[in-house]
């Protein structure tokens, strides 16, 4: 499968305004600015939780208190840490997280995701999940979880599948045809 809690990455990433060309190390501080401006007095004890999900490099104080803790605790922390994240973020602004291709997504984000999408209930934050049907670990066990828990809040879309002819159209309309002539110089 892909990287454990590859979604979440993603969004952390752009949330805090981490790019690729960005050291380990300015990461971890544009992600502490994002957090205190979040969680204030609670940053210390919720950011190693998040940067292990991010799987950025813990200082040694992090380390030492993360030792000890079992991948089921830590699964169980870093989800606790990241709903506290979600919900600090709703309460100054609206959320709106956009997931796309959860169908390719890994089972420990589909776990996490299934855990968050309740907040919905109670805070301003509208989950948008783009996925292909009919994978059964991912998609298919999403839309169940929110046709049976959440039906109250849930919008299905579903978009048929395009025709040939329409399949033509987009293509064309992709790969507009030049008449020009081209010369190089």
């Amino acid at each position: 499968g892909s990287l454990p809690y590859h979604p979440f990455v993603d969004l952390l990433l752009s949330w805090a305004t981490i790019d690729e060309a960005d050291s380990e190390q300015v990461g971890r501080e544009k992600l502490g600015r994002l957090l205190h401006s979040l969680l204030a007095e609670r940053t210390a004890e919720l950011a190693p939780f998040v940067a292990r999900l991010m799987g950025l490099r813990l200082d040694e104080e992090e380390g030492r208190r993360l030792a000890g803790i079992d991948v089921e605790g830590m699964e169980k922390l870093i989800a606790r840490s990241l709903r506290e994240v979600l919900i600090a973020g709703a309460a100054s602004r609206p959320l709106v997280l956009f997931f796309e291709d959860v169908h390719w997504a890994d089972l420990s984000s589909i776990q996490l995701l299934l855990g968050l999408l309740p907040l919905a209930r109670e805070h301003a934050i509208l989950f948008l999940l783009a996925a292909r049907p009919d994978y059964p670990q991912t998609s298919t066990r999403l839309l169940a979880a929110c046709r049976e828990r959440l039906a109250r809040l849930h919008t299905e879309i579903t978009l048929a599948r395009l025709t040939a002819r329409d399949c033509g159209l987009l293509l064309r309309n992709l790969i507009r045809h030049d008449d020009r002539s081209h010369t190089t110089r």
